[in-house]
């Protein structure tokens, strides 16, 4: 087996095309070394299958070949080639519609990790939130290059602008009511007390911008999971989340409430039971009184007078009778 030769990430950068080009042409290992060292400087995450072309497998012709699968989504795949003599450019791109047509990922004249690293964190954030196809990733990518480049030239609507857009098949001209509407269900031109156009164009550009997360009026809720289903399901999910949270932190607090009552109460009966083994009955409905006071019921008081009675054999003849019009205890 032979030893993998790592190239740095300075040695790639510095590289042109024709620098690359030769490299390969010392021999297959030496291609392969190259195709390595390229994937080492990307720093994929285990969310990507490598796939390095042996010879002429991928038909690229380019020294650096490489093909990226996304594991979730198997039908995800990005190409990734080197510049060469005949095309002077690093390329990462998405093939769609069956490999004919390509949405360009970016595109650089050397060797750029940290643009390719960027690239396809996008492209995991927008399959994060519930775009899993090539054709609707492409869509989605050729809108946010579209605003990048074009923030200047659509104005401070770039992100609804270019969805609008997307939306109409990608013919120019302008933003028109009826591409709004097409948009934002319940937007209504002809409604004169209703939201203004404009105001529906800066809550789709925040939507759109902020890749669902937020959801700003005059919108509707089901503008979310319209256009980024995953993250209305991730939404409603947290709020449900928290709501049983609460849900379980009051009913805790309540159970602990209802333990300490408990305990207070349990604590008030037995101070009574202590303070009755004291008392006379000359001084017992002074000592009823101030148990009433304290909220304890009268079966406990009538448990412990009966065991209080037979401490007294002077009483045990008469005894003790409760008053049914006050509750009051006294000897008979």
């Amino acid at each position: 087996m032979t030893r993998f030769n790592e190239l740095s990430f300075a040695e790639l950068h510095a590289m042109n095309g024709s620098e690359l080009e030769q490299y390969a042409e010392r021999g297959e290992a030496s291609r392969s070394d190259l195709s390595r060292g390229v994937v080492h400087q990307l720093h994929l995450s285990d969310n990507w299958l490598c796939d390095i072309e042996h010879r002429c497998e991928f038909g690229a012709g380019a020294p650096v070949n490489i093909r990226l699968t996304l594991k979730s989504h198997p039908q995800v795949v990005v190409c990734l080639t080197s510049s060469s003599d005949d095309v002077p450019y690093w390329q990462v791109s998405l093939p769609f519609d069956g490999g004919v047509s390509v949405a360009w990922l970016c595109c650089s004249e050397t060797f750029e990790s940290a643009l390719i690293f960027d690239a396809l964190r996008t492209l995991e954030t927008l399959v994060a939130t519930g775009l899993n196809t090539p054709e609707q990733l492409a869509a989605a990518l050729q809108a946010i290059i579209d605003v990048e480049d074009g923030r200047c030239r659509w104005g401070q609507y770039p992100y609804a602008v270019a969805l609008l857009r997307q939306l109409r098949g990608g013919e120019a001209g302008a933003i028109t009511a009826s591409d709004v509407k097409r948009a934002a269900l319940n937007y209504n031109p002809k409604d004169r007390a209703g939201e203004p156009k404009d105001h529906y164009l800066a809550a789709l550009n925040t939507l759109v911008e902020s890749r669902g997360d937020v959801c700003p009026l005059p919108l509707s809720g089901c503008a979310v999971g319209q256009y980024f289903p995953q993250t209305g399901y991730r939404l409603s999910e947290r709020q449900n989340r928290r709501w049983n949270i609460s849900y379980s932190r009051r009913e805790k607090q309540q159970d602990k409430d209802c333990l300490q009552k408990r305990r207070r109460y349990q604590t008030a009966v037995a101070q009574a039971e202590i303070e009755l083994a004291f008392v006379t009955p000359m001084w017992l409905e002074v000592w009823y009184k101030r148990q009433e006071k304290r909220g304890i019921y009268d079966d406990d008081l009538t448990d412990m007078l009966a065991a209080w009675d037979g401490g007294f054999p002077a009483c045990r003849t008469g005894g003790f009778a409760q008053d049914s019009r006050c509750g009051q205890y006294s000897m008979r």
